[in-house]
């Protein structure tokens, strides 16, 4: 009630918690629509974080028009240098979310979001090269990506480079460095590295 009162007085904070609160059931029942529209007041008074959580909630949607507004404030703020961001673009270029599907563009929003240190980027620039998605098959740039992931402690990545060791592929084949990668991964809950040390312990 009383952030309810603070909102109606234009303070933006108060209208962002709304937002929250509308978003995650978190004090009120959940109203997506409500969300939106105190998502949408706060951004408008100025409090930045909320768009971003605007355009979160846009880009879940299952209309195409409130998609493509998420893929334009994720464009702006990636044009602003943020890397999560350029990040959902690229997903929303190889989803087809919100824009037409385009490999070669999600890749270019990868490397952006990459380039500017986040991991979850860096991982999808890996799979990609490893499998040729929208890019020439490249173990050797693949492996550069996943180390990057591996070393911010993303179990993924460490799974990846693990089987990169394993197998041979675009790195000298190793048992006790596809062991090492495996075991990180293993201890960050990445289930099929747990899988696989098992299998090469056994080997």
């Amino acid at each position: 009630m009383w952030t309810e009162k603070a909102a109606a007085l234009g303070d933006d904070v108060a209208a962002f918690n709304l937002g929250l609160a509308y978003d995650n059931g978190r004090g009120a029942r959940k109203d997506k629509a409500l969300a939106e529209a105190w998502y949408r007041r706060a951004a408008a008074l100025g409090f930045a974080v909320a768009e971003g959580n605007l355009a979160y909630l846009l880009f879940e949607s299952t209309e195409a028009h409130q998609q493509q507004e998420a893929v334009r404030i994720y464009r702006k703020h990636a044009r602003q240098g943020h890397a999560i961001p350029a990040y959902n673009v690229g997903l929303a270029y190889e989803l087809g979310k919100g824009v037409r599907k385009s490999l070669k563009r999600a890749n270019a929003y990868y490397e952006m979001s990459a380039k500017g240190g986040y991991a979850e980027a860096q991982l999808a620039l890996g799979y990609n090269y490893s499998n040729g998605v929208g890019l020439p098959t490249d173990a050797l740039r693949a492996f550069a990506w996943f180390r990057l992931a591996a070393g911010q402690g993303h179990p993924s990545a460490s799974f990846n480079l693990g089987l990169m060791f394993a197998n041979g592929e675009g790195v000298p084949r190793s048992k006790a460095r596809a062991m090492r990668h495996f075991r990180d991964a293993a201890s960050l809950g990445h289930a099929k590295s747990a899988r696989w040390l098992r299998k090469l312990k056994n080997t």
